[in-house]
């Protein structure tokens, strides 16, 4: 196995738990009750986190996307 495909695994792998990082922080009901009377700056934090992340994933896929071409 060549040194860019187990890179293109590694990445594959990073985008799979950074997806589930962000349905976890939208989707686990605890996480929004422990928050309570914070529920606005979780929403908007968890917004912001939910769209940063989304950059860095397609970055990431755009970087795969070159070492395979």
């Amino acid at each position: 196995m060549t040194s860019s495909r187990r890179r293109g695994r590694g990445a594959l792998g990073v985008l799979i738990a950074i997806a589930l990082v962000d349905a976890a922080l939208f989707l686990f009901p605890p996480i929004q009750w422990w928050v309570g009377s914070q529920a606005l700056a979780y929403v908007i934090g968890a917004c912001v986190f939910v769209t940063a992340s989304l950059f860095v994933m397609y970055r990431i896929d755009a970087v795969r996307e070159e070492e395979s071409a």
